[in-house]
């Protein structure tokens, strides 16, 4: 069995392939923070849509339609 072991340097030189990696993950994080917050404004829209539904329409419930299950992955 090989074992790799990889050195990575706390402070590496800021090269132009490390910057454009590190710009690239930065980019990324934001945008999972984005969707994020855009998930759970749909969940909110959608649980308010519910009561609303359920409001006008006693007797009938809507079962399980929420996304908060996907947030926690």
């Amino acid at each position: 069995m090989e074992t790799v072991i990889y050195v990575i340097e706390l402070n590496p030189p800021p090269t132009e392939q490390i910057c454009q990696q590190f710009n690239e993950l930065r980019s990324d994080i934001v945008l999972h923070y984005e969707l994020r917050s855009a998930l759970s404004t749909c969940d909110y829209e959608l649980q308010s849509l519910r009561h609303q539904y359920e409001a006008l329409v006693p007797g009938k419930v809507i079962v399980n339609a929420n996304f908060s299950n996907i947030m926690d992955m």
